[in-house]
């Protein structure tokens, strides 16, 4: 933001006008876990990024710490049967999370 606001003041930008034209969106890359017999999620992941690429990789990440996720896209945990629903990507605005 400093850098934005230093660009914006040096190229006889208004801060306001420099923040304006920065890009409001991101990429969402949602993951929903399903257990046995539920027709709705028991939780959903939400993975933020610049770039899918980006919140992806953050998806990637999260399956090194979460056993319970990352056992659910090979369909079980020990003799817990759960299943992760495909993978969405959206470009969603950061002003309306």
């Amino acid at each position: 933001m400093i850098f934005t606001e230093l660009i914006g003041r040096f190229e006889g930008v208004s801060v306001a006008e420099a923040k304006e034209e920065e890009s409001d969106e991101i990429v969402a890359v949602t993951v929903d876990t399903f257990e046995p017999g539920d027709s709705y999620p028991v939780v959903r992941h939400i993975f933020y990024g610049k770039t899918e690429a980006e919140a992806r990789g953050y998806m990637e990440s999260h399956k090194g710490t979460d056993k319970f996720f990352a056992a659910c896209f090979k369909g079980k945990m020990g003799k817990v049967k759960c299943r992760n629903s495909t993978v969405t990507v959206a470009k969603v605005k950061q002003s309306e999370i």
